[in-house]
């Protein structure tokens, strides 16, 4: 059973609760036609994004969801900026084929491949995902699984995204227009390198310094502001939009963003490198991010008989990525594992800040999107839809190291790497839905249709090894090689559904997919996706506190492309159930749904970071259980002040069911997908009393046992709204997640190298000495697998609607102005550098904190007019 810390989310939503009410919709438009939320059988939430852009300061698609919907967690990963974040609904599935959501805009399937950058900088990668400007967003739709997903088929198993982008309103052109000004800053919590020295210089250790034969030195580049490699970092946005007309409704927008990271230049080290003439503009600006955005769409014909919706946009961005995380020559490595005698490298591990922002990483990204969807009805019963659309990435990474500069490694006379991917998927249907009149009372709708889509990607990755003194380009390099690699896939799927609603209360609805798919002009085995859900809307009497009461079922069954050519795809199939009530008033709303998934022919590998490993077999089985539970209030409503809170809160349970037919050495049933193995420490006792544990005072396991899960088992979402008429209003989210742990791979490795506080300072906690001592002494990493839980202020907001005589005398219709902050506050008992911290990347089950970049806090300041 799912376990939820129930007492600690009520005494926490006493203070600050979730999501807000106003944020959610109840329609929603489905492969099949639009639907109302409450005819459906499965869990599905629509999410007004103007709303939550209100409350907060949401930049990307990953943080307009994070914390909004039970189930779904968004792990960010870095603070690095334009790095990808990873979106899990209900829990992990799958090892090989990812566990990404399927994303579509406006009809259309897009690039939502969540790991895209083709050259390393450590761990962190970028994502197509966040591609999406959340300012020409109107509505997301989150289908949270199979239940809601079955009749979108083979890539559907872990989820459906639905964005709907804005359209214009019937009237007078309109203008509108936004400025957003921000800054960026980065905790510098780092912790202190540590060493312990002989009169001669000559390290020593703990025991030394406790002797007195030995001194102990400390000393912190990252925080020293005469060394640090960090400062504030920028936000910079500025929208316009145009919308109007009456036949034909349009919009059309265009934006430009400049957001600067939290690296920068020490002066000692612009001092360096223009006396070495290496100076150059981009070093003082080593992360950053500008794109533009433009998007427009119209809508003809609008009438009772047909109309036809045309939206196309445009985007360009220009990322620069530093050398961090899982690097050996990253900032945080280089720093961490600096020297505390700063005589030696000014306290730098082998490379100054100069030297790693001289190894330069960039991605120019070019996207091309257009999509037409129209509907016809021919006679009164029939309605025929059709959409068509495509998404084209042109994307170009490249990494340069000229020749002298850089780290001062052997051998490394610079090099320039270089990947080139194109990316192009085409999608079309068409359905037909018919409805009638069974009988008094009883109606129904009967849909038909064909979906295809094709998927194609291109890579050329370049590389050119000793380059000539100022050659930047593969032309100037001795040494150059070129691999290439191509990915074609089809496919098509036939549907087809019918519901029967009795008396607008109970509706039964059924369907199956069949899709038949070629990957590289090879036809795969085809599949059957079926599903069925049915929605009671029971009748509540005069006399009940009941508004309305709600019971629902679903069960459906959906895939996920396989790893292996050929294979048949993974199949998720996810039983759920749930209720949904508010007051007559309105003024209370609650909602449970508890599901039951499984994933079979998977293909499964051991995990995740501890214990590492590679195995493979090409079957098996994942469970996820889960309930999910929201609860939404209008606490007050007065002629001055409203005030609304809403609670949500999650739980899964994930379990590896079955391996396969082959075993596979640390993949055990029973366990959670992402397990931490490694032998247990069992005990340590100063038995001299000298305050520094030695090897024979620490006792480890012989075997390695089960220590945790890597991803969180339960989350909460809190929030709360104070609106002070008619121009006021405060807004506040918070985010709990608990039952995962992190590896702190970081202290563990510089304990491995002689730098940190538990090898070198007797005062440390024994705790520390026994987990530095199992690593060095036994090879056993448990001491560093922590507790991961958090509690973290995701954003605060204040918005203060101007009134009407004073936005007129600047000549706007309307006026507003919001100050917002994001990742203000974490409170977590987890020692390392940030509780959500993961080097590794979006995707996959290795987890760990490996010298990774803590979130970014922003403060931004935004004013919105329209004329």
């Amino acid at each position: 059973m799912v376990r939820i810390r129930l007492t600690v989310l009520l005494v926490l939503a006493g203070s600050l609760c979730a999501a807000v009410v106003e944020s959610q919709q109840d329609s929603v438009s489905l492969l099949t036609g639009p639907r109302s939320v409450s005819e459906l059988g499965a869990a599905v939430t629509v999410l007004d994004v103007d709303s939550l852009r209100r409350a907060g300061a949401a930049g990307t698609l990953a943080d307009l969801l994070t914390a909004r919907v039970p189930g779904v967690a968004v792990f960010h990963g870095s603070g690095t900026i334009g790095t990808a974040s990873r979106i899990l609904i209900r829990g992990a599935t799958s090892f090989q084929s990812g566990d990404a959501p399927q994303i579509y805009v406006d009809g259309i399937r897009i690039d939502d491949d969540p790991a895209t950058l083709t050259i390393a900088v450590g761990g962190q990668n970028t994502s197509r995902v966040d591609d999406l400007n959340v300012e020409d967003i109107a509505t997301i739709a989150v289908l949270p699984g199979p239940a809601a997903t079955a009749l979108y088929g083979s890539d559907a198993a872990n989820g459906v995204l639905l964005v709907t982008t804005k359209r214009g309103m019937a009237g007078a052109p309109r203008l509108r227009g936004f400025s957003s000004q921000g800054l960026v800053a980065a905790p510098l919590g780092f912790p202190d390198n540590y060493v312990a020295v002989d009169s001669a210089g000559t390290p020593c250790d703990a025991a030394g310094v406790a002797s007195g034969a030995c001194r102990l030195l400390r000393s912190n580049v990252l925080t020293d502001p005469a060394q640090s490699p960090f400062r504030h970092g920028y936000l910079r946005q500025y929208g316009l939009n145009a919308s109007g007309g009456g036949a034909v409704r349009y919009r059309l927008s265009g934006q430009w963003d400049g957001l600067g990271g939290v690296y920068g230049l020490p002066d000692g080290e612009q001092a360096r490198l223009a006396a070495a003439n290496t100076l150059r503009p981009e070093l003082l600006n080593p992360n950053y991010l500008r794109r533009v955005n433009l998007q427009g769409s119209a809508r003809l014909g609008a009438g009772e008989r047909a109309d036809l919706s045309l939206s196309a946009g445009y985007r360009t961005s220009t990322l620069r990525l530093p050398i961090n995380d899982n690097n050996s020559i990253g900032i945080l490595a280089e720093g961490l594992l600096g020297h505390a005698d700063t005589t030696v490298n000014q306290g730098w591990n082998t490379a100054l800040p100069g030297q790693i922002f001289q190894v330069a990483t960039s991605q120019a990204v070019e996207r091309w999107t257009a999509s037409a969807a129209g509907s016809w009805r021919p006679v009164g019963f029939l309605t025929v839809r059709a959409v068509a659309g495509l998404d084209r990435v042109r994307q170009q990474d490249q990494q340069l190291q000229r020749a002298g500069e850089g780290p001062l490694f052997p051998g490394n006379n610079g090099y320039v790497d270089r990947g080139l991917t194109r990316s192009r998927r085409y999608t079309a249907g068409l359905t037909a839905a018919a409805a009638y009149t069974f009988a008094p009372g009883v109606t129904g709708r009967t849909t038909a249709g064909i979906q295809y889509f094709k998927h194609s990607d291109d890579l050329v990755d370049s590389t050119g090894r000793v380059l000539l003194p100022g050659d930047t380009t593969l032309a100037g390099a001795v040494v150059t090689s070129i691999a290439e690699a191509t990915v074609r896939l089809r496919t098509t799927g036939l549907l087809l559904e019918q519901q029967v609603a009795w008396r607008d209360r109970v509706f039964v609805t059924a369907g199956i997919r069949r899709d038949a798919t070629n990957r590289l002009s090879r036809s795969e085995p085809a599949a059957l996706y079926p599903h069925v859900g049915i929605s009671w809307r029971v009748p509540t009497a005069e006399s009940s506190p009941l508004g309305s009461l709600r019971l629902r079922a679903a069960y459906g069954v959906a895939g996920r492309e396989n790893f292996f050519f050929g294979a048949k795809p993974e199949r998720t199939r996810e039983l759920e159930g749930g209720v949904d009530a508010t007051l007559r008033e309105g003024a209370l709303a609650v909602g449970a749904t508890v599901y039951d998934r499984r994933t079979s022919r998977i293909v499964t590998s051991i995990g995740p970071t501890v214990g590492y490993g590679v195995g493979f077999d090409a079957s098996g089985e994942v469970s996820n259980k889960g309930i999910e539970l929201t609860l939404a209030a209008a606490v007050l409503r007065s002629a001055g002040v409203t005030w609304d809170v809403s609670l949500a809160a999650w739980g899964n349970r994930n379990r590896v069911v079955r391996v396969g037919d082959v075993p596979i050495v640390g993949l055990p049933t029973g366990l959670p997908l992402g397990q931490y193995f490694e032998r247990p420490i069992l005990g340590y006792a100063d038995a001299n009393g000298d305050g520094v544990l030695s090897p024979g005072e620490v006792q480890v396991g012989a075997d390695p046992v089960f220590l945790g899960s890597a991803f969180p088992t339960e989350g909460a979402m809190f929030a709360t709204t104070l609106g002070l008429r008619p121009h006021v209003r405060w807004s506040a989210l918070l985010e709990y997640r608990s039952g995962n742990r992190l590896f702190n791979e970081t202290e563990e490795l510089r304990c491995a190298l002689g730098r940190c506080r538990a090898i070198n300072d007797p005062a440390a906690p024994l705790a520390d000495q026994a987990a530095a001592v199992a690593a060095r002494w036994y090879g056993s990493g448990a001491g560093f697998v922590e507790d991961a839980r958090f509690l973290k202020l995701r954003e605060v907001a204040l918005t203060i609607d101007a009134p009407t005589p004073w936005a007129r005398r600047l000549g706007a219709a309307d006026l507003r102005l919001t100050l917002s902050g994001r990742n203000l506050a974490t409170w977590s008992s987890y020692r390392g550098l940030d509780p959500e911290a993961n080097a590794y990347g979006p995707a996959g089950l290795i987890v760990g904190d490996l010298f990774t970049q803590p979130l970014a806090r922003y403060w931004t300041a935004r004013l919105d007019l329209s004329l």
